[in-house]
């Protein structure tokens, strides 16, 4: 497979899975899953025609794994078998959406893989005060852009956690890598020219504290 956000994601899928790919798109995600060892997928599309060339894609491996298709919108056809959701390549808006409206879905599951394309410290957030611990992050490079990606599930208890954790997550700012540290560098240089130049109060505010949040994540010990 060559993408390499798809295979970070794919490190995260345990080999005893029973995994629901949700906008599996044309099932390259499940087809590795399977190779890997998984005994069940579930292919989640609301599109007819990605989720007719997945089907095709996974003819060869029926035999290996037992696969369901289902088009469908987000949770609301999960297979009663699933233990494990990927939700992966759509906005971090979307991704909130999906779990919110089936939320007592999500909360049963074992594990949540979820790969925003944008909004990530949106979707922590909403993470975070649903009780839903994030347990490992990842951030990669594909495709000339970077990606994060949320390992998750839910825990019956409060948990601590404050803005830096949204933004930069949790995990992600204690290991702090070279890919992450060039990507906050690189939005520090973007934040700094924006506030060169004429813009609202409120958005210098918000800026300014991000700016803040930043340098202080960079530069602590």
């Amino acid at each position: 497979m060559n993408n390499n956000r798809l295979k970070k994601v794919l490190e995260f899928i345990e080999p005893s899975s029973h995994l629901a790919d949700v906008g599996c798109d044309h099932g390259y995600l499940a087809i590795e899953a399977i190779k890997k060892g998984v005994p069940f997928v579930q292919l989640i599309d609301n599109k007819e025609g990605p989720l007719n060339v997945a089907i095709n894609n996974l003819r060869n491996y029926e035999d290996e794994c037992k696969v369901v298709y289902s088009l469908s919108s987000g949770l609301n056809s999960l297979h009663e078998n699933v233990d494990t959701i990927a939700i992966c390549g759509m906005g971090g808006e979307l991704i909130v959406q999906i779990l919110n409206e089936k939320l007592d879905f999500a909360k049963k599951m074992k594990r949540l893989i979820l790969q925003a394309n944008s909004k990530n410290s949106l979707l922590r957030e909403f993470l975070l005060k649903n009780s839903f611990i994030i347990t490992d992050e990842a951030i990669v490079f594909d495709k000339e852009k970077v990606y994060e990606i949320i390992v998750c599930n839910f825990v019956n208890y409060s948990l601590l956690y404050n803005k830096k954790d949204y933004l930069f997550g949790p995990i992600l700012r204690k290991n702090k890598d070279q890919l992450f540290v060039n990507k906050w560098k690189n939005k520090l240089s973007l934040d700094m020219e924006i506030l060169k130049n004429n813009i609202d109060s409120e958005k210098k505010k918000e800026i300014e504290e991000e700016v803040r949040l930043i340098k202080e994540v960079l530069y602590e010990s």
